[in-house]
């Protein structure tokens, strides 16, 4: 039987000053078939102040992982909003007057220690690469964490845009290798970053910044730099029901040769959200310089 709990402004967590109503993570959890129960409720992170984490009760005879479980949410929710710890039990405790209290599951399950303090790594979480243990150093230098998972994703380890710069200037001076700074949205992990470096992976101009949704997506072409990462912010203030494309400068990754015409430019870009939207009518727009290459792909 579903846990008894009332929702108040008390229980909405802030994550690094990103607001999250426990509810509507309990409804995306409880979507999945497997699931009888779940309860979202925050504990304590030593960097962003509180991070998600959810108590889950499968329905009987249901066996699955904490992992399948964020993968399944990762296509329902805004990053930020995933659980990074998913606990699988048999009941979530109630307090004295036998309601749930969110905000007292941590210590009820062992997690009121700052998961970033505690510095400690599981055995299967070890680098498998030296490149990969090197990258893992320089997210946890960047982002002033103890430890970096291979998996963790940098927006929701709390990595900002001004962390991005650093990160990507650090890369480059270790490894030598440009990295566009929209890496972080195809590429968001330690692990998927150092498979690019290792391997290369073919660059595109549309970055998916927020690819879900059931709406018409939203194409905002690049500033004068041509970067994309600081659309970040706008597709989350959109929502998570709005699908957001940015489309960054051919040639940043400098394995390129850039456009010096607008009109070049222009109609790349209309070939490239073609391939993402074969049909109109199209939603394009950009800031400053983006927006007069913008103005040009709508002629």
């Amino acid at each position: 039987m579903p846990a008894e709990t009332r929702e108040t402004i008390g229980d909405v967590i802030n994550r690094g000053g990103e607001k999250i109503a426990p509810s509507e993570v309990d409804a995306a959890i409880k979507s999945y078939p497997d699931v009888a129960d779940a309860m979202t409720f925050p504990i304590p992170h030593a960097a962003l102040g509180e991070e998600v984490a959810a108590a889950v009760i499968p329905v009987p005879g249901a066996v699955f992982t904490d992992e399948i479980l964020s993968k399944y949410l990762r296509g329902r929710l805004a990053p930020f909003k995933v659980p990074r710890r998913i606990l699988i039990v048999d009941e979530i405790p109630k307090g004295p007057t036998g309601t749930i209290e969110r905000r007292r599951l941590a210590a009820a399950f062992g997690l009121a220690v700052p998961s970033s303090a505690a510095g400690a790594e599981s055995a299967d979480d070890r680098p498998a690469t030296p490149l990969e243990a090197k990258l893992q150093r320089i997210w946890a230098d960047v982002l002033r964490l103890d430890h970096v998972g291979l998996d963790e994703d940098f927006f929701m380890l709390g990595g900002d845009s001004l962390q991005a710069v650093e990160l990507f200037l650090m890369i480059e001076k270790e490894f030598g290798r440009h990295l566009p700074r929209s890496t972080l949205f195809r590429d968001g992990t330690a692990a998927l970053m150092a498979k690019q470096i290792e391997e290369g992976m073919p660059s595109s101009c549309l970055v998916p910044i927020q690819p879900r949704g059931d709406r018409p997506p939203f194409f905002c072409v690049h500033d004068g730099y041509g970067q994309v990462l600081s659309y970040r912010d706008l597709s989350l203030l959109l929502g998570e029901t709005q699908p957001f494309y940015g489309i960054q400068a051919r040639g940043i990754d400098g394995e390129e040769e850039p456009f010096v015409r607008i009109e070049n430019m222009a109609a790349h870009y209309v070939t490239e959200i073609r391939k993402v939207q074969p049909e109109g009518p199209y939603y394009i727009g950009g800031h400053s310089f983006g927006g007069r290459v913008a103005y040009v792909m709508a002629q």
